[in-house]
């Protein structure tokens, strides 16, 4: 009867799962779109002739009867540009929305931020850039996902905070060719609902009563 019990216990408990989903559209968005590949570009400011933001689309997988509880984003800064040479100080916001899929004019205004501001300067002779490889975007995800969305859309805003602005770039594919170029990743923990099920509480509970009207009878 022990076996028995331990091997149903073993069946109806339930497990953590995890998935690591990489962007299915990633694109650059002025008064066009226009999608990339390897590096996206972001910027705001006089100094640039339009104001470039970065959409990042990811296809979020059914999770249906799973109640998502870590969703932590990692993408990887490679560099930023200034159009002149003095100090230039900036903030980077994270803006989450429902997607569809598809990189259009209008996701430049989609959304709300979801993470940040994450403050990027370049003083004297180098960049001085934020961290992005565990940015916890969970609720935002965890939301979606309890409304049945099928794509997490990011867009990434910067806002001057120097006259003299930033141009950040980040790396959005991967490339033999290149050292250091990686998809951008939302690593998604989840765990099932309801946890456990009530059929397998009512198998143990009637295993467990079975067993000591047993050792009674005995």
């Amino acid at each position: 009867m022990k076996r028995l019990l331990t091997t149903l216990a073993m069946l109806c408990s339930v497990a953590n799962a995890a998935v690591v989903i990489t962007p299915s559209v990633k694109a650059e968005i002025t008064d066009v779109v226009t999608p990339v590949e390897l590096t996206m570009a972001v910027n705001a400011g006089p100094q640039y002739p339009v104001t470039k933001q970065g959409v990042l689309e990811f296809h979020l997988p059914d999770l249906t009867g799973q109640t998502v509880t870590s969703a932590i984003l990692d993408i990887s800064l490679t560099g930023a540009a200034r159009p002149f040479t003095s100090n230039a100080v900036t903030e980077l916001y994270i803006h989450g929305y429902a997607a569809d899929g598809v990189a259009m004019i209008g996701d430049r205004t989609s959304g709300s931020p979801v993470a940040g501001p994450f403050r990027a300067s370049w003083y004297v002779t180098s960049p001085n850039l934020p961290d992005l490889s565990s940015v916890d975007i969970t609720s935002f995800v965890a939301d979606l996902a309890s409304r049945g969305e099928s794509f997490i859309g990011l867009r990434f805003e910067l806002v001057p905070i120097t006259p003299y602005p930033l141009e950040l770039r980040f790396s959005v594919g991967e490339s033999p060719g290149s050292a250091g170029t990686r998809d951008p990743r939302i690593f998604i923990e989840t765990t099932p609902v309801p946890e456990p099920s009530l059929s397998c509480l009512v198998v143990l509970a009637m295993s467990a009563a079975m067993g000591r009207r047993r050792r009674i009878e005995e």
